[in-house]
């Protein structure tokens, strides 16, 4: 009897796995917001602060990172954020401005000031980002503009004699 041959998984996949189990195992659950849980080692928040959209607006759009895992960020002005893997959402939040180019982010509602990982850096020029949870580099996605049309003219009433 042959067994098929099959190919091993990349490891990729695996690492965007792991975190997530790590954010189900800290109480995140999918949802980080609101998903029950606790753990040996609880994360005391504080309240969370009143972001305006223009402390954000260096992230506001897709951040993308090449790889067999496609996983992406998606910034929102009002300070919402989605990480998304294959389809899936792994975590929903906000973003907390810290100093600069640094931003963290929510935990179970709240502001978990000493979990400085779990946040990213904008790096300089503004077109890419290390996010801490796996210390990888995401790019900003530009968005799609439609080509600019030529408005038609209408014809007067005397060129339509």
């Amino acid at each position: 009897m042959t067994v098929p041959f099959r190919r091993p998984r990349p490891a990729v996949p695996a690492a965007v796995a792991a975190a997530a189990l790590a954010l189900a195992g800290c109480g995140g659950g999918a949802h980080g917001e609101g998903a029950g849980g606790s753990s040996a080692s609880e994360v005391t928040s504080a309240p969370l602060p009143g972001v305006r959209p223009v402390q954000v607006r260096p992230l506001v759009g897709t951040w993308v990172r090449k790889g067999s895992a496609k996983d992406h960020f998606v910034f929102k002005p009002d300070g919402t954020v989605s990480w998304i893997a294959r389809g899936r959402t792994l975590w929903t939040g906000r973003v907390i401005p810290e100093t600069g180019n640094r931003y963290r982010f929510s935990w179970e509602g709240g502001d978990p000031r000493q979990a400085s990982h779990w946040g990213v850096t904008v790096k300089p020029g503004g077109l890419s980002l290390q996010f801490g949870g796996n210390n990888l580099i995401y790019t900003k996605v530009r968005p799609r503009t439609r080509p600019t049309t030529r408005p038609t003219t209408r014809p007067t009433t005397e060129a339509a004699r």
